[in-house]
């Protein structure tokens, strides 16, 4: 297994190794050299592009600063994140994480972006140098509760080292579709963390949560 040293990511490639990556792609991620043949350039031009978006929403039974607090914490992406599997504060805006999918391994560095809490929480990821993505948390008092939308949106074209590396290594064909995934599915893990911790058993056995009595609901 060969490690591919990026800019502000450090990435495993599995089977696939650095020197053909950067033979093939360059250093800058695009295409150094050779032909590129017509279904690979088709494929290519499927991936994501700057300013495209992917969000999903969901409601939870707390209010914005409970749920701020939460999600302004990064040392708990593990808890919900797919890929993340651990995560810590390089500085008092910046932190790094680590995350692990099928076959690949890799790291990020990202700084903060907007801190507002019961509003929301930003943040963008940086690759090869630049801002590559950037992820936010969006809060909205809703009735007795909170409307969080989770949104990605791209700082740049999808890279063509990151488009390989994550058609090989993490077998993502549809990188639109893989995200409003991965965006649901860290949806419904605040979901069930905040309803959680939010609940308050009663002495009769029952659960409350925010004044809603689970066996009577």
């Amino acid at each position: 297994m060969s490690q591919c040293v990026l800019p502000g990511s450090e990435v495993w490639l599995g089977t696939v190794t650095a020197s053909w990556v950067v033979n093939v792609y360059g250093e800058s991620g695009s295409p150094s050299g050779r032909r590129v043949a017509a279904n690979e350039r088709s494929t290519m031009t499927t991936s994501l592009r700057q300013g495209d978006t992917v969000a999903s929403t969901t409601f939870v039974s707390s209010g914005p600063l409970e749920v701020y607090e939460l999600i302004s914490d990064v040392t708990r992406f593990p808890e919900w994140s797919p890929e993340c599997v651990r995560c810590e504060w390089s500085g008092e805006k910046t932190f790094r994480g680590w995350n692990r999918r099928r076959f690949g391994r890799w790291s990020t560095a990202s700084r903060v972006d907007v801190a507002d809490p019961g509003r929301e929480f930003a943040f963008v990821v940086q690759m090869l140098g630049r801002d590559f993505t950037r992820w936010a948390y969006r809060l909205a008092e809703d009735g007795a509760g909170t409307r969080i939308t989770e949104e990605v949106t791209m700082c740049i074209d999808l890279p063509y080292v990151a488009l390989l590396f994550e058609r090989l290594a993490l077998r993502v064909d549809d990188r639109r579709a893989d995200l409003r995934g991965n965006l649901d599915h860290s949806l419904r893990r605040i979901k069930e963390i905040v309803d959680r911790e939010t609940a308050t058993p009663l002495l009769d056995g029952s659960i409350v949560i925010n004044g809603t009595d689970l066996a009577e609901a």
